[in-house]
């Protein structure tokens, strides 16, 4: 039964979802590179400075490392970065997945970035307190694997997304959906689908 449950999903998402939408206006595609997280880790260390790019709007702002041993844990340098940080996520702070570019001089690093402070904070920025950056097999402090969400989101900043979708099993495909409902995040959601889904319509607050 539940492999049949599975198999009807898998058909519903391939009747009823949208098309493909540009994940950047600024170019982004082979520049970026998708690094696992123990070399990140070497390349950004505690107190490095660097830019974070949102995809989806092109906005940047600049971030300093304050911690994190499984993920990088972050804070806007100063008040108007974090105004910048705040307008992408409309305003209101959330923990909605984002993909992002980390720059760091001339490298661009693939990247997931939640929106909610939390924890400590020592910078004087109207911050309370820090946001985490997840890179490629970065863990959350509650589970040892990959948050699904934040590798979605990697996947999509480093244009690996489409790939990754067309080799998944059906599960993983159902998996992804599921996911990008709950990001709100179109790109996702219509690279699973083949016919327009006015989704964020359908469910605006999952």
């Amino acid at each position: 039964m539940k492999t049949l449950n599975v198999v009807i999903v898998f058909i519903f998402l391939l009747v009823a979802g949208g098309t493909h939408t540009s994940a950047s206006k600024e170019g982004i595609g082979w520049l970026i590179e998708m690094l696992p997280w123990e070399k990140v880790n070497g390349i950004l260390p505690k107190y490095s400075k660097f830019t974070v790019m949102d995809v989806e709007t092109g906005k940047k702002f600049k971030v300093q490392r304050r911690a994190g041993s499984h993920h990088a844990d972050v804070q806007p340098l100063n008040a108007e970065e974090t105004k910048i940080m705040k307008s992408i996520y409309g305003g209101k702070w959330s923990w909605k997945r984002r993909a992002i570019i980390v720059i760091n001089g001339n490298q661009w690093i693939a990247a997931s970035m939640h929106g909610m402070p939390h924890g400590g904070g020592a910078l004087k920025n109207n911050f309370p307190g820090h946001f985490c950056i997840h890179f490629y097999g970065s863990t959350t402090h509650r589970i040892n694997y990959m948050d699904l969400s934040h590798k979605l989101m990697i996947l999509k900043a480093a244009g690996k997304l489409d790939g990754y979708l067309y080799n998944a099993n059906p599960y993983e495909v159902i998996s992804a959906f599921m996911a990008g409902l709950k990001q709100q995040d179109s790109k996702i959601v219509q690279s699973i689908s083949l016919q327009p889904l006015a989704w964020n319509k359908l469910l605006p607050r999952i």
